[in-house]
């Protein structure tokens, strides 16, 4: 078996009530190896969703448990839990397809800055640093800068064995461009895109 290496997963449809705590034992429920873990081999974090009344969960880990590292990372896991809403279940992922919440903005919401992967990029792990582990989106750019949203879209972008590449891109803009509408904080805010092919993250 292969020696897991650091991960985030994001945990979505998180109810409104919870605060980290509550969300943590649950997760200990699902995964009792994750109680006997060293709390500096993880972060957990928890974000307004996108859109909707739920919150959005990320649980970065420096080392996997054996449950979460078993997790197929291609698809979405629905677990089971209590006091949770839609169908009780917590949806888990590491692949970060579509919008991801990085903060809880403090102040008023002037703009949302999303951020967009590249061609056979990933939503969350190409923004960060191979060195520090640190993503910059989350880790830095919301102590920076209190008033806006910042959030990621991620995609299917390895295209290699598709013949119509046209075709699947269409459907990507749309899909998209249907995200930002359902996830706008407000309508004054402005909309930000970064793509990642135009940043270079220092050390990755």
């Amino acid at each position: 078996m292969s020696k897991p290496q650091p991960k985030c997963f994001r945990i979505a449809n998180v109810p409104s009530s919870w605060s980290p705590e509550n969300l943590l034992n649950s997760l200990q429920k699902i995964d009792p190896l994750l109680a006997q873990t060293n709390i500096r081999e993880y972060q957990l974090s928890l974000y307004p969703a996108c859109c909707g009344s739920t919150q959005t969960a990320l649980l970065n880990f420096r080392t996997c448990t054996e449950y979460f590292h078993g997790l197929n990372q291609n698809v979405d896991h629905y677990v089971k839990v209590t006091n949770a809403i839609d169908g009780d279940h917590l949806v888990i992922d590491s692949h970060f397809n579509n919008l991801t919440p990085l903060n809880t903005p403090e102040e008023e919401v002037v703009a949302d800055v999303v951020a967009v992967t590249g061609h056979a990029g990933h939503a969350f792990e190409s923004w960060r640093s191979h060195e520090t582990q640190l993503m910059w989106l989350k880790d830095f750019l919301p102590k920076d800068v209190k008033n806006i949203r910042i959030m990621t879209y991620g995609y299917d972008s390895n295209f290699g064995g598709y013949k119509n590449t046209g075709a699947r891109l269409n459907d990507y803009r749309r899909n998209f461009i249907q995200q930002l509408q359902n996830s706008r904080s407000s309508e004054s805010a402005m909309i930000f895109c970064i793509s990642e092919s135009a940043y270079h993250i220092p050390g990755a």
